[in-house]
């Protein structure tokens, strides 16, 4: 049946497959406004997609929405790194998540899509879900995360979360979840991710080339540059990644070496005494802190 359909068709089911997957949902106005259509042919798409995969979907009348079942198992092949790359262009457009659940994506490295499915579900149904993680400083274990955004480091993605172990806001590795499935209990208040405090703090970077760097033109050029500076304001969570990932030297002095380190944090001090910001430099170059809140 699948060789049969039109290209159109076809890649209207597959966003029926796809929301079905990744947000758990959809109803038939989602369909409606995506690809601007009427209600007859979106209510034959519907049928169709019925007739191919009965067992994937039920309609609650309550809600005029198609749910995700228990038996469902993808028509259509869905990759999990583009999923996310996907998400970050256009959540803000018409997906659930909405514009803060994902941040700016690079190309991510063997994430398991039925796990980044799992994590877009329980972020669009704000629910909590148990993990077996595998952590680097304490090595395989049982938690229970409380999800609401992904974000990426320039190497790998990461779902913040709430995680009920530390009772602390956490970043955890995708790609080192090793199962996922519901949790027993809903999410408590404390867990909502207006209490995420790195997620919700601003914090603004100067980066200036570094004070030691022989050409300090050319990391002008580099990183486009007005006035010597570059000025940033990103998430404090966010921030300490970008940090540690273009190595930049974040001593009072510029003591690191600047051949490694092209960058210089020039404000530095001003946000160490900060302690809503402080902990944007937990990871990066010349930091003499106790560590981050990730695994």
């Amino acid at each position: 049946m699948l060789n049969e359909l039109s290209h159109g068709q076809r890649e209207r089911l597959t966003y029926i497959d796809f929301c079905l997957q990744f947000f758990g949902s959809i109803a038939r106005n989602d369909l409606i406004q995506r690809f601007q259509m009427g209600l007859a042919s979106c209510s034959r798409d519907f049928a169709t997609y019925k007739e191919l995969a009965p067992d994937n979907l039920v309609l609650k009348h309550e809600t005029k929405r198609y749910y995700r079942t228990e038996a469902f198992q993808p028509v259509f092949d869905h990759d999990g790194e583009r999923a996310l790359s996907y998400f970050s262009k256009h959540a803000a457009l018409e997906l659930p998540l909405g514009r803060s659940s994902v941040v700016a994506a690079v190309d991510l490295i063997n994430v398991a899509p039925a796990i980044i499915a799992a994590l877009t579900r329980a972020i669009t149904a704000n629910q909590a879900v148990a993990i077996e993680y595998a952590s680097l400083s304490s090595g395989l274990s049982q938690r229970e995360i409380v999800p609401h955004a992904f974000l990426n480091s320039g190497h790998r993605w990461h779902v913040r979360a709430f995680d009920r172990k530390s009772k602390q806001f956490r970043d955890f590795v995708c790609t080192r979840i090793t199962s996922i499935q519901a949790a027993t209990s809903d999410p408590d208040a404390h867990e909502q991710p207006q209490h995420d405090i790195e997620w919700n703090t601003d914090v603004t970077l100067n980066l200036v080339p570094h004070p030691k760097h022989q050409h300090p033109k050319a990391i002008e050029l580099d990183y486009q540059m007005q006035h010597q500076q570059l000025e940033l304001t990103l998430r404090v969570a966010e921030a300490k990644y970008l940090l540690r990932f273009w190595n930049v030297d974040v001593t009072a002095e510029a003591t690191l070496d600047p051949n490694v380190c092209h960058l210089w944090l020039k404000n530095s001090d001003s946000l160490i005494r900060d302690e809503k910001v402080a902990t944007v430099l937990t990871l990066a170059p010349g930091n003499k802190g106790q560590g981050s809140k990730n695994d």
